[in-house]
């Protein structure tokens, strides 16, 4: 089952529970108008009151009139999410989906709808004595025109958004902000070495354990490891086969489990529960709990960039920048390390996680093909490597450099293989001797 904090996160991106809170605003107001007309000392001047006849009319118009901004709006985003998923990549548009504004931008529509039908229905008609003689809730009538009238400006509010949203560079920042948020929430700031993480392949036991395979078919979104290791019995050793961010098929191992042979041990059946609890699957990954991802995301729409007819350098540059934003926040923090140990002596050996290695290797991997036959482009690459080698020996990481010198190395190579100028090679060189990764050439 989903523990909290994962329903929490459905609920934030569900592009229904914004709209539904406007529903609620948007009857909350129109039953608040409606009380305050019944009062026989408020009300409109007469110059300016509504007859009952002309009032319905006028909100039987403005309730179309408001599903047709609504419907605008919504063809809109929908395009602007087609574009994206042509012009980048089709893992960017949960994003375009689920953007706070865009859903308040609806949502505001859909309670200024039910404001109105609300009002209208309140409305007295002409027909009969009694109906003739009730009053029309003029201010509510009044405001709801305002509330109508307003809408329109919806319809541009939003078609700047949907072109703001559409830059790279703010399509950058956005996944940037979740990943780097991530790191910050999954990592530590850097703490002095423990030396528990070079102790992996001591503290598994050379028995056989009980292998706890999935029970779904999914995407590895969250593993809670203390969870895992406060459900275990004490000295209970945990190897686990995922990480999160895999994909992982029914019936293929989580995990391999270790009792012992101590008196107090958990039944098969009991570990295989609390295993499927702590590894959390799901039918996409999320961008918010997945580094990688995040890293992935960024080097699709750089790469997507150069790969229109005309390659746009300028916005590929925009997207490395954002991709040194990552890998320096990952350059100054712990990740966590391959075997996790608490207080009963109960181990977690997590033998597939990302290290710093292997983020530098998804990050640049493929951007340093794709940027090879431009010499911008590539220039970027390696001041962007050039300035992470800098922090690593700035923040006492000299070991952290090693991989990122072999990408400027790849990256000088790769030009070279690509055939460019022999001025344009010059002048990629002088960029790696100004950062001094000539020796790594």
């Amino acid at each position: 089952m989903p523990d909290h904090e994962a329903i929490l996160a459905r609920l934030r991106s569900s592009i229904l529970i914004r709209p539904l809170a406007f529903v609620i605003a948007g009857a909350v107001l129109a039953l608040f108008m409606l009380a305050v007309d019944a009062d026989p000392n408020v009300g409109l001047p007469t110059g300016v009151a509504f007859e009952p006849e002309s009032a319905r009319l006028l909100y039987g118009t403005l309730a179309g009139a408001v599903l047709t901004v609504a419907g605008i709006t919504f063809w809109v985003r929908a395009a602007s999410v087609q574009l994206a998923a042509a012009q980048y990549s089709p893992r960017v548009v949960h994003g375009f989906l689920s953007d706070w504004f865009q859903q308040s931008m609806m949502g505001l529509l859909v309670g200024i709808f039910t404001y109105i039908v609300i009002v209208f229905r309140a409305i007295p008609s002409s027909n009969g004595i009694a109906a003739r003689a009730a009053a029309t809730p003029d201010l509510a009538v009044m405001l709801g025109v305002i509330l109508a009238g307003g809408s329109v400006l919806v319809i541009l509010v939003a078609i700047r958004n949907a072109v703001a949203s559409m830059q790279p560079g703010a399509l950058a920042r956005r996944i940037t902000d979740l990943t780097v948020e991530r790191i910050r929430e999954a990592h530590r700031a850097r703490v002095e070495d423990s030396g528990i993480a070079h102790a992996g392949a001591d503290v598994l036991p050379t028995g056989a354990g009980y292998v706890v395979r999935a029970s779904n078919t999914g995407w590895v979104q969250r593993i809670r490891v203390n969870e895992l290791l406060g459900a275990m019995p004490e000295g209970t050793v945990v190897r686990l086969k995922v990480r999160v961010g895999l994909f992982v098929v029914r019936g293929r191992p989580l995990c391999t489990v270790w009792q012992g042979d101590r008196p107090h041990t958990l039944s098969e059946r009991a570990v295989d529960a609390q295993v499927q609890k702590a590894v959390q699957l799901g039918r996409t990954r999320i961008l918010a709990s997945d580094v990688d991802y995040g890293i992935q995301q960024l080097v699709d729409v750089a790469i997507a960039s150069l790969s229109q007819g005309s390659a746009d350098a300028g916005s590929a540059y925009e997207v490395i920048i954002h991709l040194e934003i990552v890998l320096r926040e990952l350059l100054e923090r712990d990740l966590p390390p391959t075997v996790t140990v608490d207080e009963q002596n109960r181990v977690v050996v997590r033998v597939r996680d990302f290290t710093f290695d292997d983020y530098v290797t998804e990050a640049f991997d493929r951007l340093r093909l794709t940027a090879a036959p431009h010499p911008q482009v590539a220039g970027a690459v390696l001041s962007s490597i050039g300035a992470l080698v800098y922090d690593a020996h700035e923040l006492g990481r000299p070991q952290r450099a090693t991989p990122l010198r072999r990408q400027a190395s790849l990256q000088l190579r790769s030009c070279e293989a690509a055939g460019l100028l022999d001025h344009d090679l010059e002048q990629l060189h002088v960029i790696a001797d100004r950062w001094g990764l000539a020796a790594a050439a």
